[in-house]
């Protein structure tokens, strides 16, 4: 299993599709410090141009925020994969 299908499913359940790097690290029980090594294949993977996860901001709190590019494809369309692909 994919540790990027991890994250992408923590995206899709979490509210409005958007987590920060402190929720998805503790989710995936990931250093945040090694946290990058999951985002960063996602945030640079491009499928016609666009990015598959996007930032969505930053908590001082709890690090950059992170959402599905709905421009790519929509939340219920990838959690419908995952489902499928038994990611849940």
């Amino acid at each position: 299993e994919l540790p990027q299908l991890n994250v992408l499913q923590i995206l899709v359940k979490a509210e409005n599709g958007v987590s920060s790097n402190e929720e998805i690290s503790s989710t995936t029980y990931t250093a945040t410090t090694t946290l990058g090594a999951l985002l960063t294949p996602l945030r640079r993977r491009k499928i016609n141009g666009k990015c598959l996860i996007i930032p969505a901001g930053k908590d001082p709190d709890k690090g950059t925020r992170w959402q599905i590019n709905e421009k790519l494809v929509s939340i219920d369309d990838l959690r419908a994969l995952l489902v499928s692909m038994r990611i849940d």
